[in-house]
């Protein structure tokens, strides 16, 4: 997922993000389930829109599901 974002948003940004989200969930990253996974790219595809320009927004959103499905078993 961080890589995915880092393709559209600055490292330092992208962190903060993530951080933030795990942090309103108490979400360790070691321990994410499937699920913990896809309850916090719900939650910062929120705070996406503020940063990623929307020309680009479904795109970002298009590759976040793609890595969400990779994902499931």
């Amino acid at each position: 997922m961080r890589a995915v974002l880092v393709g559209y948003l600055s490292p330092i940004l992208v962190d903060s993000v993530l951080q933030r989200a795990l942090q309103r969930h108490n979400f360790a990253p070691a321990t994410l389930s499937d699920a913990a996974v896809s309850e916090l790219t719900a939650d910062i595809m929120v705070g996406l829109r503020l940063f990623v320009p929307e020309e680009k927004l479904s795109q970002l959103m298009l590759e976040l599901a793609e890595v969400l499905e990779e994902d499931q078993p």
